[in-house]
């Protein structure tokens, strides 16, 4: 419902609602909203999402503070979620300087970026808290406890997006629509969807430049879950813009994409196909009558 109410900015009610329900139905986001609702994707897409909505509100009612306090509540449940999440501050920090060069006071800047910390510290503070009761430490960086890291200077931009090992547009290749829609809206300087780009930018190199660049056992590229709001309002873009013919043709291609998604998931979760492992389309093809034996060998075994 939120990112329905944010996408909607762009376009009207009926477009944002097909452009959301396309763009999640064919994402990793609904395997992790569905089947795996203890892992933390659907609290990132949640703050990301809150924040969003909150910084658009911000903009509509100039002069008023709770919408930062809002948007920094929920920038702050994303820190606390996965540290990586601190990218999409790239967003109220961009609104937040254009608003205060619109006010053209210091005072009113100052209010923003008060209410923004008056959201953010206390949840901030609550986990720092929790760590050190549990841990002893104020600040835990939990990845980083067998040696895990980042290669910042070669990051693999390849095989994050395009590879048969959990590549974003790989395994979910109706997300490129989202991006493509994303950038028009940003090249036509629309200030929030330039924004929103180069936060995806940064979600891209942060996650090319982890060791483990395809996440494990993971749904195509689950740690692109916060930017696939920024996607949904690309999308939303891209069908605003497209003539009847296009959106058409568009619509048709994300339905096709869901189904050939909701049968990824299938083959997945029955692990008739690798969790871990690069998958080709072929295998997922052909994984088919694997997961049917499965499935029949579980049935078999009920009482």
């Amino acid at each position: 419902m939120l990112a329905w109410r944010c996408v909607r900015r762009w376009c009207d009610p009926p477009t944002a609602l097909l452009a959301v329900g396309l763009l999640w139905a064919g994402s990793p986001l609904i395997y992790y909203q569905t089947f795996k609702l203890s892992l933390s994707h659907n609290a990132a897409f949640l703050g990301v999402t809150l924040m969003t909505w909150a910084l658009l509100r911000a903009r509509e009612e100039r002069g008023r503070n709770w919408p930062w306090w809002l948007a920094g509540m929920a920038w702050g449940l994303m820190l606390i979620v996965r540290f990586q999440l601190a990218v999409f501050a790239v967003v109220p920090a961009w609104i937040w300087w254009r608003e205060a060069r619109a006010a053209g006071t210091t005072r009113r800047a100052a209010a923003m970026a008060g209410a923004w910390l008056a959201g953010v510290v206390p949840l901030l503070a609550l986990q720092f808290f929790a760590w050190h009761v549990v841990y002893g430490r104020w600040l835990v960086f939990t990845y980083g406890e067998e040696g895990e890291g980042f290669n910042w200077l070669h990051p693999a931009f390849f095989g994050g997006l395009l590879s048969a090992q959990h590549g974003l547009f790989y395994w979910h290749p109706f997300l490129l629509a989202g991006a493509t829609g994303l950038g028009w809206l940003a090249w036509r300087r629309d200030r929030l969807a330039l924004a929103g780009s180069l936060a995806l930018v940064l979600v891209v190199y942060v996650n090319a430049a982890w060791w483990c660049w395809w996440f494990a056992s993971s749904f195509g590229q689950r740690a692109f879950d916060g930017a696939c709001l920024y996607l949904m309002i690309g999308l939303a873009g891209l069908l605003t813009r497209l003539p009847a013919a296009g959106r058409t043709a568009l619509c048709g291609l994300g339905g096709m994409a869901a189904a050939w998604n909701f049968y990824v998931m299938a083959v997945f979760y029955t692990t008739a196909i690798s969790r871990n492992d690069a998958v080709t389309w072929a295998q997922m093809f052909h994984a088919g009558g694997r997961c049917w034996t499965i499935v029949r060998e579980f049935l078999s075994q009920l009482p």
